[in-house]
C-alpha cells in the first residue's frame, strides 16, 4: 500500500501487440524504401558496352578509302543538285573533322579553324581554311570539284 500513501503509481503495463504493431510500421517502411530503390536503379544488364578487343579498329587503308568513298558521295550529290555549294563545302568540312577525329582521337569536329592549326593538325587545318570562305560567304562561291580535291589530298596525307 506504498503506492496509496505515498502516491505514486504503478507502472502501467501495455499491452504487447501495440510493440508488434510498430514493428510492423517499421518493417513495411525500410521495405517501401528497399523497394523503390530496387526498382528504380538502372539495369546494367540491358545496357552492354561492346569491349574494345570485340570491335577491331578500322585499319588505315579502310578508313581512308571509306572516307574518300564518302568525299566522292558529297561530290556526285552536288553534280546531281541535290546539294548546294554551301552545303557540299560544310559536308566536306565535316568529312575532313570527323576524318582527324576517327583517326587519331582528337575531337576536331568542334575545333575552330584556331583550334585546328595550334593542334598542328595541319592538312586538316588547312583543308578547313579553304572551305571556310565557301561555308560561310553571303553569295554562294567555291569550287566544290577543287575543294573535294584538297578534302581527298588531306585524307590520304593524313597518316
Amino acid at each position: 500500500m506504498l503506492g496509496d500513501e505515498v502516491g505514486y503509481n504503478p507502472l502501467a503495463q501495455y499491452w504487447w501487440g501495440w510493440m508488434a504493431i510498430a514493428l510492423t510500421l517499421v518493417t513495411l517502411v525500410v521495405a517501401w524504401y528497399v523497394f523503390v530503390w530496387w526498382s528504380s536503379r538502372r539495369a546494367t544488364e540491358v545496357v552492354s558496352v561492346p569491349d574494345a578487343d570485340t570491335v577491331p579498329a578500322p585499319s588505315r587503308e579502310e578508313l581512308t578509302a571509306r572516307y574518300l568513298a564518302l568525299v566522292d558521295e558529297v561530290v556526285a550529290s552536288y553534280d546531281s543538285g541535290r546539294l548546294s555549294r554551301r552545303a557540299a563545302h560544310q559536308k566536306l568540312g565535316t568529312l575532313v573533322r570527323f576524318y582527324a577525329q576517327e583517326s587519331s582521337g582528337v575531337r576536331a569536329d568542334v575545333m575552330t579553324l584556331d583550334d585546328l592549326t595550334r593542334a598542328r593538325l595541319g592538312a586538316i587545318a588547312h583543308a578547313v581554311a579553304v572551305y571556310y570562305p565557301a561555308e560561310f560567304a553571303r553569295v554562294e562561291t567555291g569550287d566544290v570539284h577543287r575543294s573535294a580535291d584538297v578534302a581527298r589530298q588531306a585524307v590520304a596525307s593524313w597518316w
